[in-house]
């Protein structure tokens, strides 16, 4: 009986064995080239704007002493292992200076061009996932970040924090989430009993126990939510 058991269930395991060697074929393959990448977060109203400077990003798949391949062949490496490269090539930080023209046009370098490379290696056989991060620049790379760039962060950071309040103030009045926080462990409870009641209603399991929600009810576990 265990033999037969053991034929029927050989199919399935050969055939997840496959997917998983065709998977990781592909990922093993998979390479990412980019040039000249900029990503910029521009805020007007706080007069703010951070910019990452990636001039190239690759990603390559490697053989296990992390050489790149010259040419367009598919890489092939022992076993099931992964060896991925991931390069970055003069990539810099900016960061807007308060009291200039616009915020995009008067960012200045916080962390200046540098260059940096994240090697990847996973060996199923060994049970090991490595990661190295080398960092390298032809010249010094500078972190910085000016007083007025700080206390503006820090204004910034003051006015998002005094929006959340004043959001959260409209989801949830202040007096009633007093309420609901001065006994925590019952309005947990409260909110747990009204979500199983919807979730079964919902997955339809419910018993004769289990009462579907009024419309008072999903307002009551809304404001429980958002409290």
């Amino acid at each position: 009986r265990d033999m037969l058991e053991q034929q029927r269930e050989q199919p399935d395991a050969a055939e997840a064995d496959v997917s998983v060697k065709l998977l990781r074929k592909i990922l093993n393959n998979i390479q990412i080239d980019f040039k000249d990448l900029r990503v910029a977060f521009v805020s007007k109203g706080q007069e703010l704007a951070i910019v990452a400077e990636l001039p190239e990003l690759v990603m390559l798949s490697t053989d296990q002493t992390f050489r790149e391949c010259t040419d367009a062949k598919e890489v092939n490496v022992s076993g099931s292992s992964m060896y991925k490269l991931l390069r970055l090539n003069a990539v810099g930080l900016s960061m807007s200076v308060p009291g200039r023209s616009s915020p995009h046009e008067r960012a200045e370098y916080v962390l200046s061009p540098m260059a940096a490379s994240l090697k990847f290696a996973h060996v199923p056989s060994d049970q090991t996932v490595r990661l190295r991060l080398e960092v390298g620049t032809q010249d010094a790379a500078e972190l910085s970040l000016l007083r007025s760039q700080l206390k503006h962060l820090w204004k910034v950071q003051a006015a998002w924090a005094e929006e959340a309040l004043n959001i959260q103030a409209l989801l949830v009045p202040p007096e009633e989430e007093r309420r609901i926080h001065a006994d925590a462990a019952a309005s947990q409870a409260e909110y747990g009993a009204l979500y199983e009641r919807s979730l079964v209603w919902e997955r339809r399991i419910a018993e004769d126990r289990h009462k579907p929600l009024s419309r008072s009810d999903v307002k009551r576990m809304q404001l429980l939510e958002d409290a």
